[in-house]
């Protein structure tokens, strides 16, 4: 059992670090505030553009929507599904190189301060980490329902279209955009 004495040194050493990450002393703590300055824009393969407003909502959004896809494999690895396990395997990469863009793209932004650019990846993984554990029941109970469904015996007809993969980053911004935007090639490409 623990002293009085040594309980409040635990205490006040928890809440030191606490403080700490709200104030500038903590570096992912300041990379994830450059990040609300910095915009974001992704390109998919079809040349349809996602555009965030600030980066770090993008790897929030992102992250939740990899987290979702993440459960999605992991229940079509359950069910001995191979086409969906292929699917969500496909789905996760997207969204990763997503993110990887998002960490190169804030590192070498001329707003983000240059020592703290060696910290970006942590901050993401950080993001990530905290968006996977506050993944609702509900949202991986949508991502496997969603797709349990189909043709298990066929390939996926979405396995290589990323556009599809983001499907759920691409709705979150067109339902709010204060966020951001998703343009389609269509909108501002002439062939």
């Amino acid at each position: 059992m623990k002293n009085l004495r040594d309980f409040l040194n635990e205490f006040r050493e928890n809440s030191f670090n606490k403080n700490n990450q709200n104030s500038g002393d903590n570096p992912i703590g300041q990379v994830m505030e450059a990040m609300r300055k910095i915009p974001f824009t992704h390109v998919l393969t079809g040349e349809h553009e996602l555009h965030f407003k600030d980066s770090l909502n993008a790897a929030n959004v992102v992250s939740r929507s990899l987290s979702t896809h993440e459960n999605g494999f992991s229940h079509a690895n359950k069910m001995g599904n191979e086409n969906m396990h292929e699917y969500f395997l496909g789905s996760i990469g997207t969204h990763e190189d997503v993110l990887d863009s998002i960490i190169n793209h804030v590192a070498n932004h001329p707003n983000m301060p240059s020592h703290l650019s060696r910290y970006v990846p942590e901050a993401v993984e950080q993001i990530q980490s905290n968006n996977s554990k506050n993944t609702s029941d509900s949202e991986k109970e949508h991502i496997m329902g969603r797709f349990s469904s189909g043709d298990s015996t066929r390939r996926h007809e979405h396995l290589l279209n990323d556009t599809h993969h983001l499907g759920d980053v691409i709705k979150h911004v067109q339902s709010n955009p204060d966020d951001g935007y998703f343009l389609e090639k269509e909108e501002y490409k002439e062939d």
